[in-house]
Formats: structure tokens, C-alpha cells, sequence
């Protein structure tokens, strides 16, 4: 089974394509067969025409036609304008839809056309079938009995072959479903509201271009509206996060111009754009772009140092030594281990390492300190090399 989706793309994309070719065989029944299982692996069923699982389906369609090169295919002119069927169908007509169908299902004439373009005409023909074999294939049988009406419009009869225009049907899909566009109306604009300039590495150029794009997702595609306020305050929003010292301020200053004004003397959300723009275009020429605000480097520090300050502080708490005299052996302050701690494990012999006391072996550790002579080493149940850190009573089964 192919996995990768480059191959299958190269597979696609080339001209003459030839179902009796083996390799283009498994990819094409790969393409037109529905599993229950989506490319993540999660399980996958077959579609209602219903709207809560339209969005669902038209994700799957995309990233086929990406794996099969069918981007081009699924360009529609309408009015004099590019369209993307997956993205834009509520805004392409039926009888743009039936041309784009002519278009593609014409027949070769070999006597008048090179082979190349009858390659290219036969090849279209085939991925618009496999796409549509797909969709028909991913379809419940009640979902297929609702499209039976517009069957002889996405069906094709040639060389006593019925083939499937895929295009089509998912535009015949769109106008049995009428997706209800609220909640994704309502979703990119959540999106648009908490845009920050700091997610596009501080690029402002870059975050006022999905500004616009979000906008055209929901006025364009969804069909649904952003006022002039709401656009104006996302840009107020998505720029406060801008580290650049000038053009913070630039854009402080033009925010307190923009509320002093009268309604109907304001800036538009577009003129702002392109001001800003421009801003960061010259900001960059003269060498001054994003530049960290000193502001704002005062309080980094601050809080570094406190910080800094912080751990120094529990490091002492740790070893409770004298803030006066580092070196002076630490006191411990457990009222656990003050008392009843027997003077021998204080003593040894010399060179003595371990020793058995009451059936248990102790060993000779000098990683401890005793807290009264401050002399170094201790009979515990830890070997030295088992030390596991400062000469503060916390192992109370290595010193019992």
C-alpha cells in the first residue's frame, strides 16, 4: 500500500495517465475506495447529508484533491473571478457548474489535437471519476437516494462507459446540505479576535495578511459578516503584542488619534492595515525593525533577578547555614534528628569503614557533618558512593 503522499502526487501529476500501468492501478483503487478509517486512524463513517458533519467531509475532499493534483480541476470562473469549489461552492451557479463539466468531458478529436492535449483531456476525465467514485463511495445509500434527482447531470455516458464528474456532485452536495455557517462564523472570528503579532515572529506584514484572510474566510466562504468595529478592534488587539520600541509606540499613538476622532472622520480597518504596513517597510529600511522594547527589557531583567534571588535564598534555607559566615557548618533544625542520636556513629576507629551494630552494617560516610564538633563523617546505612546530596538530615532510612 502507498503511505507516502508525494508519490501518489507524482502519480497524478503526470500526463497519460493508464489504469492498465500497475503502479497508477493501486493508487487509483487506493483513491476511489472509502476506509473506515481516517489518516489519523480514527474511525471514520460514511456521510449523511447533514450539516454538523459537513465541514468534516470537505477537509477529507481537500486533502484528496492535494494528494491526487487536482487543485486545477477544482478551479471554477464565475463572473470573471477564480473561485475554489471546496472553499467557495455557495458562490458558483449551476450553469457554471454544467460548463465546467462540458469542459471537461469533451471529446478528443486525434485528427485535430496533439496527443499531449488528448492526454490532458483524458487525464482530467479520469481524476474527476476517481474523485466522484469516491464521494459515492463515502456517501450512506440514503445519502446517494437524495442526489438521485441530479444524477443525470454529474453522470457521463462515453464509449458505453458511465463515468462520474466528482466536481459536480460536491456541488450538488452543498445545495442539499445548505450547511448552517454559525458556529464556523463564529469560530474564525474567535480566531481573528485573538490574533497576536508575537505568534508571526513579530511580523506585522505577515499578521495583517491572515487579518485579511480570516475576514475573507467569513464574509467570502461563510457568507457571514465582521463590522468595521470588530475589525478594528482585533487590530488594536493583534498589535499590542508587538515588541518593536518605535512601532509600539506608533501604533499607541495612532490608537489614541483613532478614539479622539469622530465616528465618521475615522480611519477605516483597511487604511490602518496598509499604514501599518508601510511602517514596518520603513522601520525596516532604516535599520530601527524590531527593536525589544527597554521597557520591557527593565522588567525581563527584573524578574530574572528575582528569580535569581529566589533560588539563592531557598539554597540557604536548604543548608540553614549562617548568611554571615557561608562556611560555617550548617545547624540543623530537624527536631526529629536533634535528639537521641547516639555518639557512636560520630566515632570510629581508624581506617574503620563499616561495622555491624544490633544486625545491621553501617558504613562510614564523611559526606555528613556533626552538628555539634563540626568534624566530618558519619556511620549510616548508605554507602559514600550512595550520598545522595547536602549533610541535612531528609534520609531518615540512611541514618536510622
Amino acid at each position: 500500500m502507498v503511505n507516502s503522499v508525494a508519490p501518489i502526487r507524482n502519480v497524478w501529476s503526470k500526463n497519460g495517465l493508464d489504469l492498465s500501468d500497475s503502479a497508477f492501478s493501486k493508487v487509483y483503487h487506493q483513491e476511489v475506495s472509502f476506509s473506515e478509517k481516517d489518516d489519523s486512524g480514527d474511525s471514520l463513517k460514511k456521510f449523511e447529508l447533514e450539516p454538523h458533519r459537513f465541514e468534516e467531509l470537505r477537509t477529507l475532499l481537500n486533502r484528496k484533491q492535494n494528494r491526487m493534483a487536482l487543485k486545477q480541476l477544482l478551479q471554477v470562473k464565475e463572473g470573471g473571478v477564480d473561485l475554489d469549489l471546496l472553499d467557495q461552492p455557495q458562490l458558483i451557479s449551476k450553469p457554471t457548474m454544467i460548463t465546467h463539466r462540458d469542459n471537461v468531458w469533451r471529446v478528443a478529436v486525434l485528427t485535430t489535437e496533439s496527443q499531449q492535449d488528448v492526454n490532458t483531456v483524458y487525464d482530467n476525465q479520469l481524476k474527476c471519476h476517481a474523485f466522484g467514485s469516491w464521494i459515492l463511495n463515502c456517501l450512506t445509500n440514503r445519502a446517494i437516494q437524495k442526489l438521485e434527482f441530479s444524477k443525470s447531470d454529474w453522470t457521463i455516458e462515453q464509449d458505453g462507459e458511465v463515468y462520474v464528474h466528482g466536481p459536480l456532485i460536491f456541488w450538488y452536495i452543498v445545495d442539499a446540505v445548505k450547511p448552517n455557517n454559525d458556529t464556523l462564523i463564529q469560530h474564525t472570528k474567535d480566531k481573528l479576535a485573538k490574533l497576536q503579532v508575537k505568534e508571526f515572529d513579530n511580523s506585522v506584514k505577515e499578521m495583517l495578511t491572515e487579518f485579511d484572510n480570516l475576514c475573507t474566510e467569513v464574509e467570502v466562504r461563510l457568507k457571514g459578516q465582521v463590522t468595521e468595529d470588530e475589525k478594528v478592534s482585533a487590530l488594536w488587539k493583534a498589535l499590542e503584542s508587538m515588541k518593536d520600541e518605535h512601532f509600539s509606540r506608533i501604533v499607541s499613538d495612532e490608537k489614541r488619534a483613532y478614539r479622539r476622532q469622530p465616528i465618521t472622520n475615522r480611519k477605516k480597518h483597511s487604511e490602518l492595515i496598509e499604514m501599518f504596513k508601510r511602517e514596518q517597510t520603513d522601520l525596516e529600511a532604516d535599520g530601527k525593525w524590531n527593536q525589544p522594547n527597554k521597557d520591557q527589557q527593565i522588567l525581563a531583567l527584573t524578574s530574572i533577578l528575582q528569580s535569581v534571588v529566589k533560588q539563592v535564598n531557598n539554597v540557604k534555607s536548604s543548608w540553614n547555614g549562617s548568611a554571615d559566615d557561608p562556611s560555617k557548618p550548617a545547624k540543623d533544625t530537624s527536631k526529629k534528628f536533634k535528639a537521641n542520636i547516639p555518639a557512636w556513629k560520630y566515632e570510629r576507629k581508624e581506617d574503620e569503614t563499616s561495622r555491624e551494630v544490633e544486625g545491621k552494617t553501617y558504613y562510614w560516610c564523611d559526606k555528613h557533618t556533626n552538628p555539634t564538633t563540626g568534624s566530618k563523617g558519619m556511620w549510616t546505612l548508605h554507602k559514600p558512593e550512595d550520598h545522595k546530596g547536602p549533610s541535612k538530615y531528609r534520609w531518615e532510612s540512611d541514618l536510622a
